[in-house]
């Protein structure tokens, strides 16, 4: 019994890694703001490539090369169709995820004749298995050694990348000293439905002060967030009242002093007053400032001039994909910044 556990607990280790490699891709890309369920089809691209160059170069290091780059290639698609085009996030995803499936089959029955298989791989063109030190030693000590020589000995070494990296996704997305405001807060920074105590953690949600052994640290939520509500001016200030209830400029403050509470480092805010009262904006403006006062990097991602020509200390102006130019704010005026966002250079026109 004991060894059939541990054979099924080994087993889902090694499965396991692409699924886990692919989720931390999408938390990535949900921190930056982009939907991303095309991970199965870049999983299954980056699986029959793999597969492919493997066999043609009896490599696996080449096969991991050719993964990665199909991975890329499919999240430039991505990129290119809901980003640059602006289309939608979801069909782009779906027609990655019907391409790849599409494409594999066809081309592995074109190429090999295998009912869109790709060949067996040979011990060689595999990643070899890492025993780990004292493994065979420590192997008759009970249960201990049971769990060290199978369980985490044995493994190869995309095994071990993809859980090293597990806790360092989740220092770099959590505690790498980064807000991020975004500028649709009904679909990125918010969930409607749930209380603001809830949506006040969002995110953060994972840390220890609202933990207890099994369940969230309630009492507390709620005491930080009625003393937040009141420093950020959140009205009604009731921590349990439902977020879609507020109105549009207590819910960009309810963002607002999500992540300007955790004092990151760099504070990064998209449309920060895009459909807001005129109170919510002033409220949201000094806050900026404030920010900047006490040496904090703000990154402003504003169509307005208004709010950029007084918030700003130094202008970057994009269009189309491209960086266009940077004015000072001494420099900067409405028809130098109007020329830049309408893709003209001041020398051109």
């Amino acid at each position: 019994m004991w060894s059939d556990l541990l054979l099924i607990f080994d087993a889902t280790l090694r499965m396991a890694v692409p699924l886990v490699l692919a989720a931390m891709g999408g938390v990535f890309a949900e921190r930056s703001g982009v939907i991303d369920f095309g991970l199965e089809g870049k999983m299954l691209g980056g699986a029959f490539v793999a597969a492919t160059v493997a066999h043609l170069t009896q490599s696996a290091w080449m096969g991991m090369l050719g993964a990665i780059i199909i991975g890329i290639t499919f999240s430039m698609m991505h990129a290119f169709a809901s980003v640059t085009k602006q289309g939608n996030q979801v069909v782009s995803c779906v027609a990655i995820n019907i391409f790849a499936m599409g494409l594999t089959t066809v081309l592995g029955q074109a190429w090999f004749q295998r009912g869109g298989k790709t060949p067996q791989l040979p011990p060689e063109a595999r990643f070899t298995t890492i025993e780990l030190p004292f493994a065979e030693e420590l192997r008759v000590v009970p249960v201990l050694g049971d769990i060290y020589y199978e369980l985490i000995s044995g493994h190869n070494i995309l095994v071990y990348i993809a859980y090293i990296m597990v806790p360092l996704t989740a220092w770099i997305v959590f505690r790498s000293g980064v807000g991020h405001v975004p500028e649709d807060r009904q679909r990125m920074g918010l969930v409607t439905s749930f209380v603001a105590k809830e949506n006040a953690i969002l995110g953060y949600h994972r840390d220890e002060a609202y933990n207890r052994t099994i369940e969230m640290n309630e009492s507390f939520m709620l005491e930080e967030c009625s003393s937040k509500m009141k420093d950020y001016d959140v009205r009604p200030d009731n921590p349990e009242l439902q977020s879609s209830l507020f109105s549009g400029g207590n819910q960009q403050k309810l963002v607002v002093m999500r992540e300007m509470s955790r004092n990151p480092e760099l504070l990064i805010v998209g449309q920060p007053t895009r459909g807001v009262d005129i109170g919510a904006i002033e409220f949201i403006h000094r806050r900026i400032i404030t920010m900047r006062d006490v040496g904090k990097a703000v990154l402003l991602v504003s169509v307005e001039l208004d709010e950029i020509l007084s918030l700003s200390d130094r202008i970057l102006v994009m269009f189309n994909g491209e960086m266009m130019g940077e004015i000072s704010t001494e420099e900067a005026d409405e028809r130098k910044i109007g020329l830049l966002m309408a893709g003209i250079r001041e020398e051109a026109a």
